[in-house]
């Protein structure tokens, strides 16, 4: 599946509003403009989250709550967990 992009035009045919003298339909234009989020951050397709741990943390392991756009999840750090270790949801 592939994601509008900010600055994107999606077109939906038919789906726009109804013709003069009972035409069909016209065409459905939808600007997309993305904007920025306080926690979530779009990289091409895929949406990151940057979660900051403490060296306790990284270097024993440690079950930290993570924010996604479900909700909040648990997720259980591996100890040892190297700074920049991207871990995938």
């Amino acid at each position: 599946t592939a994601f509008a992009g900010n600055g994107q035009i999606l077109n939906v045919s038919g789906k726009g509003s109804a013709g003069e003298n009972g035409g069909p339909s016209g065409d459905l234009h939808i600007y997309v403009n993305v904007r920025p989020h306080p926690i979530f951050e779009r990289r091409e397709n895929d949406i990151w989250c940057e979660m900051p741990i403490t060296f306790t943390q990284a270097a024993l392991g440690a079950e930290v709550v993570v924010p996604t756009i479900d909700g909040k999840v648990s997720y259980e750090v591996r100890p040892g967990t190297q700074p920049g270790d991207v871990f995938k949801f």
